[in-house]
C-alpha cells in the first residue's frame, strides 16, 4: 500500500439500543473530561484560548497513556467519584 492509502473493513455488527446510549453517554463525559483538563492546562500556562497542543498534553492521562496522571476514584473534573 502506498502512502494515504485508505483501509476499508467492514463490520457487520448488532448493537443493542441501550449500548449505543451507553457509548454516547460514555464519549460525552470523555469529551467534557478533555475540555476540562485541557482548560486547565490552557491556565496553568497563562494562554488565553485553548488549542490542539493542550489537548495533546492530557490525552494520556484520559487513555492511561505514557505520562499518565490519572487516579482510579477520581471523576469528571478531578472530583471524587461517586
Amino acid at each position: 500500500m502506498g502512502e494515504g492509502a485508505l483501509v476499508t473493513c467492514s463490520l457487520h455488527l448488532a448493537v443493542s439500543g441501550d449500548a449505543l446510549l451507553l457509548l454516547a453517554e460514555l464519549l460525552k463525559v470523555f469529551v467534557v473530561e478533555a475540555t476540562v483538563r485541557s482548560i486547565r492546562q490552557a491556565q496553568a500556562e497563562d494562554l488565553p484560548t485553548v488549542d490542539v497542543e493542550q489537548l495533546e498534553k492530557v490525552l494520556p492521562q484520559l487513555v492511561g497513556g505514557p505520562g499518565s496522571r490519572a487516579s482510579p476514584g477520581l471523576g469528571v473534573g478531578g472530583r471524587p467519584a461517586g
